[in-house]
């Protein structure tokens, strides 16, 4: 099949693009509200930041450890069954949330039933459900289906914040289930595709193969493997600790919330519209030129953010949002199409779950660790200046990743 052809307004690929940029919208939506239910959950129970920052880190480890089990599940039972049922496990966790009145029931409800069904909405489900769908255009297609992650920051996060202020943090939570169970349960049972072949297309290819089946199927044994988990798990850190504890920073230095909560929906909407153009760039110029210039970017938010902090200025407070928006909005797509690019087959929701624990194990431990060293340091400044160098290791581990290059199955001639 050329390319244009199965390109055209008739490729099914597209829908599912649609789909899954709905899916992480909602399930990212989730994710970083928890910015501020942290806020909301210790000013009513009186917990410290470490606890109730452990609530988040036990969702995103469930989450994390349980994508080898989802991506396998898609692999052999379809997108369609694994991707309605995580919808509807998040209902049913987020309806519990709503009754919980202590950290263990959070630990189960939020991290244990959320974290579960969220992984399957998520971009280990979505991941997998895509990525028999495109090659040449792997990086926008990946770019526009994680344009949904900066959504879900700028629309949940505000909305939420207003929602929790005028009816409670119960209440949210009953908001957000209501959402999972009656927005992505049936447009994942009617929509979703357990394949190219099963809507009567076939993929886009170029008769590359980025990896052989037997080494698809022994990861372990493949050194880029480990470095790209490297890679899922540092950006997982640096990104996370600071999306999670955002929110306590502004506070904690002198915003109001919701003003801090309307510059932090900057950064979504940036997430928004540059995911796409990240993921074109990168099919453009190489995953090993954008990474770089993202993380620069990122690094120029953390200027701002503590120029914010420290002086209280609103202004630089925007300039975190726009710059760090404009960074963070790569991570995702860029982190899908490379492990696409070099790992391929039918058990790439395996491969991709495995390679995702990396990115939750980060995500777990960061916002954990920024909320230790504000416990005991009474401030942000130490962990804040912990970015840097996750940064640094993960350019490290981008950089052994291309001195074996494997040839880009998606950049165009």
């Amino acid at each position: 099949m050329k390319e244009d052809d199965s390109e055209g307004r008739g490729y099914y690929g597209w829908v599912i693009v649609g789909v899954s940029l709905l899916n992480l919208l909602v399930s990212f939506g989730i994710w970083y509200s928890y910015s501020v239910f942290l806020v909301a959950l210790t000013n009513e129970f009186g917990w410290d930041r470490t606890t109730t920052s452990s609530i988040f880190s036990v969702f995103v480890m469930i989450t994390g450890l349980s994508g080898p089990l989802v991506g396998h599940a898609v692999d052999h039972l379809g997108a369609k069954k694994i991707l309605t049922l995580g919808a509807l496990t998040v209902a049913v966790g987020l309806f519990l949330c709503a009754r919980a009145v202590s950290i263990p029931f959070f630990y189960l409800t939020f991290g244990g039933i959320v974290g579960l069904g969220g992984s399957a909405i998520g971009l280990v489900g979505n991941s997998r459900a895509i990525s028999g769908w495109f090659v040449h255009r792997r990086g926008v297609a990946a770019g526009i289906a994680t344009s949904g992650i900066g959504m879900g920051l700028l629309i949940f996060v505000p909305l939420i914040q207003v929602w929790v202020t005028r009816y409670g943090w119960r209440s949210g939570f009953l908001f957000l289930a209501t959402l999972s169970a009656f927005l992505l349960v049936p447009l994942n049972g009617l929509l979703q595709r357990e394949g190219p072949k099963s809507s009567g297309s076939l993929p886009e290819t170029t008769g590359e193969a980025p990896c052989r089946e037997s080494r698809c199927l022994s990861p372990v044994r493949n050194t880029q493997f480990w470095y790209l988990f490297w890679i899922f798990f540092m950006g997982g850190f640096a990104v996370q600790a600071v999306l999670i504890h955002q929110m306590a920073i502004a506070v904690e230095s002198g915003f109001e919330a919701l003003d801090a909560a309307t510059a932090f929906g900057i950064m979504g909407l940036l997430g928004t519209l540059t995911r796409m153009m990240w993921g074109m760039l990168s099919d453009r110029i190489g995953r090993e030129k954008t990474y770089p210039m993202a993380y620069l970017v990122i690094i120029i938010g953390l200027g701002f953010l503590l120029v914010a902090r420290m002086f209280q200025n609103l202004t630089a407070l925007y300039g975190y949002s726009l710059f760090f928006g404009l960074g963070y909005g790569a991570i995702a797509p860029l982190n899908m199409a490379l492990a696409a690019d070099r790992f391929t087959g039918n058990r790439f929701g395996l491969i991709y779950g495995i390679l995702f624990i990396g990115t939750s194990l980060g995500a777990a431990l960061g916002p954990l660790a920024w909320g230790m060293m504000f416990d005991r340091f009474s401030n942000y400044g130490l962990a804040i200046a912990t970015l840097p160098a996750a940064i640094l290791l993960s350019c490290a581990a981008l950089y052994k990743v291309y001195m074996n290059r494997v040839p880009p199955a998606v950049r165009r001639p």
